[in-house]
């Protein structure tokens, strides 16, 4: 039997610093489909970039490079619409959506990553007009197909409410960050070594609460190790070069099956989100570094202000703390009962997140 064509636009490049759950996602509907995935620069959320460059900063090189890539990206997307035909079109994100609809001319399922909240500053900036254009379209649409993919009902709810949507939509499918299971060694949930290592994962960077995080490190490097992994901002490199004490560094790109290997260096997980907005709020299905903590085991300290710290405190797996001062007292609050922790990580990730056990819903949203 011939397998149908799925076009997936995305705002995030094929290659191995893919998302792993996006990864994992495509792996999947393989089987099932054949996948054509076409990237775009422009997610939307930045669009406002391509003024601020040119107008605010004068950065016309910038302005125009990011001008021109939208230009290719809606040009090569409207020329392959002349050449291949798709039985189902996803877009993720509202920009691409919107784009999507508009070229390739037929119905387009929306997979809500992130979006422009009614609560940011930038919704009422001078480039807002962007963003409400953006939302507009975005209700249209889904007022007439009434499909949406997005992580659960709290999200669902921020974003019918940003782009001013009243009414109900008929087939929802609610797909939270998720990753397959990974063969965890056979021995007992404990920590190895005298003190424990904690772990911040993906961007590390002022906004994930990294600086604040090494700083209170130099003064209690004898409770923890840490150990930083992934995308090292400037203003990051910068303080990790003033430092008496250094963290364990590693901006090594890895593979996403092999990510893993490096989470099980840790003993804990650290998590923050310092941005206090509602896209940011709404996380405790949309973070891809809690559910690769969980299924490695991995009980989390979460810090900032986030859903995802009332959700590690009910089911267990992990501490939420207010202040970075409260760091130690978190750490210690596990270790003393690492085994349970982390057992309720496995448990949890079992029972809530695994991807394999929501993909048949999901392909009954695609081909219905």
């Amino acid at each position: 039997m011939e397998k149908k064509k799925l076009l997936l636009v995305s705002p995030f490049p094929n290659d191995q610093d893919l998302y792993p759950h996006l990864k994992y996602l495509i792996d999947e509907l393989s089987f099932d489909y054949e996948i054509d995935y076409f990237y775009m620069h422009e997610r939307g959320l930045w669009i406002e970039n391509i003024i601020y460059d040119f107008i605010k900063d004068l950065k016309v090189y910038l302005s125009y490079k990011r001008f021109l890539n939208l230009i290719k990206d809606i040009y090569f997307l409207y020329q392959r619409s002349f050449h291949e035909k798709y039985d189902i079109v996803v877009a993720i994100d509202n920009f691409l959506y919107v784009l999507s609809s508009l070229i390739l001319k037929q119905e387009v399922l929306l997979w809500s990553h992130d979006l422009v909240g009614y609560d940011e500053p930038r919704y009422y900036c001078r480039t807002a007009f962007i963003h409400r254009l953006i939302a507009k379209f975005t209700k249209k649409l889904l007022t007439r197909n009434k499909k949406l993919i997005i992580q659960d009902k709290e999200r669902l709810g921020f974003l019918l409410k940003s782009i001013e949507y009243n009414g109900t939509l008929e087939n929802v499918f609610f797909l939270p960050v998720s990753l397959p299971p990974i063969q965890l060694p056979k021995k007992e949930l404990k920590i190895e070594s005298k003190v424990p290592t904690l772990m911040q994962s993906g961007s590390i960077a002022s906004w994930r609460g990294s600086d604040a995080l090494i700083q209170y490190y130099q003064q209690n490097f004898e409770q923890f190790n840490l150990f930083l992994h992934g995308f090292i901002s400037d203003e990051i490199q910068e303080l990790l070069g003033k430092l008496e004490v250094l963290p364990l560094v590693s901006a090594l790109k890895v593979l996403p099956d092999k990510v893993p290997q490096l989470i099980q260096q840790c003993d804990i997980g650290f998590i923050n989100y310092a941005i206090e907005d509602l896209n940011h709020f709404y996380t405790s299905n949309a973070s891809g570094q809690f559910v690769e903590f969980l299924r490695c085991g991995k009980p989390v300290i979460v810090q900032g202000k986030t859903n995802l710290q009332q959700y590690v405190e009910e089911e267990k797996i992990g501490v939420s703390i207010i202040k970075i001062d409260e760091l130690a007292s978190a750490i210690h609050k596990i270790t003393s009962n690492y085994s349970e922790y982390s057992s309720n990580c496995i448990k949890t990730f079992e029972k809530n997140i695994i991807l394999k056990s929501m993909l048949k819903s999901c392909l009954y949203t695609f081909k219905d």
